[in-house]
């Protein structure tokens, strides 16, 4: 098994347009799991997306290492844990469709998410939106996320 160490730290910002922020997050939890949403700016309830997000994968993910809930099997060939954080990304999302949906008021809410679970000496990523992922290794940080934004299409489409 290689050996490696896991060092975090978090920190958000409204940045200089917002009154207010929109970001959520989760590091360092008693099951492996780094997690940042930021809920979209300028769309209804983006701070109640971004906490509804990070709430749900944590709890979803600890039902399913508890053994109490089974998660669906998106893909035989992903670890258990993949499949573990995929499906409690998944229970997110519709959690937020779910709140919006109930309460006019939070119709359009949204958020990005970027989640990581550590997995042994290995680590499986879930991401929808443009907050990155990156791997820092002997200094350098390399993006390991592509974002899911219309910039990013037209630029793929060339």
């Amino acid at each position: 098994m290689i050996s490696f160490s896991v060092r975090y730290a978090s920190h958000t910002d409204k940045g200089m347009v917002r009154d207010h922020n929109e970001d959520n997050l989760i590091v360092g939890s008693d099951i492996g799991l780094a997690a940042v949403a930021d809920g979209m700016g300028g769309h209804n309830s983006g701070e109640l997306a971004s906490a509804l997000a990070v709430k749900t994968l944590a709890e979803k993910l600890k039902i399913f290492m508890s053994g109490k809930e089974t998660p669906r099997q998106y893909d035989p060939s992903y670890t258990p844990s993949a499949n573990m954080l995929l499906a409690a990304a998944e229970d997110a999302n519709n959690a937020i469709f779910d709140a919006a949906s109930a309460n006019p008021e939070h119709n359009g809410m949204g958020t990005t998410l970027s989640a990581l679970l550590l997995d042994g000496d290995k680590a499986v990523v879930a991401h929808v939106g443009d907050s990155r992922v990156y791997l820092i290794r002997d200094g350098k940080a390399n993006q390991i996320t592509d974002d899911h934004s219309l910039v990013m299409e037209q630029a793929r489409r060339g």
